[in-house]
């Protein structure tokens, strides 16, 4: 079901500025007039800098629509130099502690009524910030508790730099955690060199199964590009077997390299993945591969049932229900649009405002909440079986390939080409575990089914 923002929370502006105070910061507007000298003690308060919040625009809240969940970019810098990374920035950046609690202040305001927000910590690797990260996870929990929200912090991770004291925290404070790996030694360390030249591959495998002791339904994370792809298989079994994944969820990279040997290798990797999933349901596990699980409950199912299938058109919420905040203040539709907006040269055209000196893009984000791929319909998607529940394909990585700004819309001709693939494999998993137990089959699709499966 499609995400749709909660209004009448979201007008956080109440009146319309004059012109000349539209750029004034929050503290500005708010700040009573005073005479005179300032008393010792406002001195003394206002010489440790502004309080969080207080520099913000008010105007860089979204008046349209209610955000309750960002990303933060508290580092650009990472210690792996993976081969398919999308921010290409040549020069990281750290954010500041101080910036970190304006962008939890302005996504305070801009959850309106929302009583639960979201902040994920991204990079680079945001392990480089972990005092950082311990400092901004205790004050947004404190100010939170004050004005009656909670707030759920989570990163992503790639795991190399984890110690007992770092793993102990994130346990204690119950911060979730997106475990990102490649699956076998010689796949990581080829498409996620560290820079310093040593394998990371041991302490990955040893960090996450130490994280699925506490955390045993977690996914692991893991991107195939043609480089690797004669090792899908292996790498999938080394994350369910070795690590002890329950589901892996699988992303593709470096769409313009892919050949069609690669795509041959693809169907025959994914053909030894769906008998390993075959034999493992004939075994009662539970282990699966979140694309064909995704495809089966979602369409495959319901067609075989005779149900209704919940069309789905958009990619995600980006620029209307999350968005991220950078280094700068800057507000991106997501996480990957910095990144985009240099690969495609469009810069400022898709950035969504700043907290402190630039006003939220509301025709932007409302082109973000609007967006549907059949605007621009590939002749290819009319004989697409996953047609119904496609929305496009991510609009950042639409971008980044084609630098062009409609396409958006249309997701690169190697990424409709790898999905039709696995659809396929999909479709005979489905049929064969259907064959094996029917009905146990139909609570496999209700256990890893987004958003559930009601037969």
């Amino acid at each position: 079901m499609r995400s749709t923002p909660r209004q009448g929370g979201g007008k956080v502006v109440t009146a319309r500025k004059p012109a000349t105070a539209r750029r004034q910061s929050v503290a500005a507007k708010e700040k009573p007039a005073t005479a005179g000298k300032q008393p010792a003690t406002a001195r003394k308060a206002s010489s440790a800098g502004p309080h969080p919040g207080e520099r913000l625009l008010l105007e860089s809240l979204p008046v349209t629509t209610v955000i309750p969940n960002i990303d933060l970019d508290i580092t650009d810098g990472c210690n792996l130099a993976c081969s398919y990374c999308f921010k290409n920035l040549d020069e990281p950046h750290n954010m500041s502690v101080e910036t970190a609690k304006d962008a939890i202040e302005w996504l305070i305001r801009a959850s309106g009524n929302c009583r639960e927000i979201g902040v994920n910590f991204m990079g680079g690797e945001p392990m480089l910030r972990y005092k950082a990260m311990r400092e901004l996870v205790l004050w947004g929990r404190r100010r939170c508790q004050n004005i009656g929200k909670t707030i759920r912090f989570s990163f992503t991770t790639n795991m190399t730099l984890f110690d007992a004291e770092s793993r102990r925290w994130i346990d204690e404070y119950g911060l979730g955690v997106l475990m990102s790996l490649d699956g076998i030694p010689e796949v990581q360390d080829t498409q996620r060199p560290a820079k310093d030249g040593k394998p990371r591959a041991g302490i990955i495998k040893e960090w996450a199964k130490s994280l699925l002791r506490t955390r045993p339904n977690a996914d692991a994370r893991f991107t195939i590009a043609p480089v690797c792809v004669h090792r899908l298989f292996d790498c999938c079994v080394y994350m369910w077997e070795e690590i002890g994944f329950k589901s892996v969820m699988m992303a593709d990279a470096a769409y313009e390299d892919w050949t069609e040997d690669h795509f041959r290798i693809y169907g025959e990797q994914m053909d030894k993945v769906a008998d390993y999933l075959i034999e493992d349901f004939r075994r009662d596990g539970k282990k699966r591969m979140a694309i064909l699980g995704y495809y089966m409950s979602k369409l495959i199912a319901p067609r075989d049932l005779g149900r209704p299938i919940a069309g789905r058109h958009w990619p995600c919420g980006a620029g209307y229900n999350y968005c991220m905040i950078d280094h700068a203040g800057n507000i991106w539709p997501c996480h990957r649009f910095d990144g985009a907006a240099k690969d495609s040269h469009l810069g400022e055209t898709i950035l969504l405002g700043n907290i402190y000196n630039k006003p939220f893009n509301h025709a932007l984000s409302n082109a973000f909440r609007n967006i549907d791929h059949r605007r621009i319909f590939k002749e290819s998607c009319k004989d697409c079986p996953s047609e119904p529940i496609c929305g496009g394909a991510c609009p950042a990585a639409n971008l980044q390939h084609s630098g062009k700004l409609p396409s958006i819309y249309c997701a690169h001709e190697a990424y409709c080409r790898l999905k039709k693939i696995a659809y396929g494999k999909a479709e005979r998993l489905y049929a064969e575990i259907r064959k094996i137990a029917p009905e146990r089959c139909l609570e496999f699709m209700k256990e890893i089914s987004p958003g559930g499966f009601d037969h």
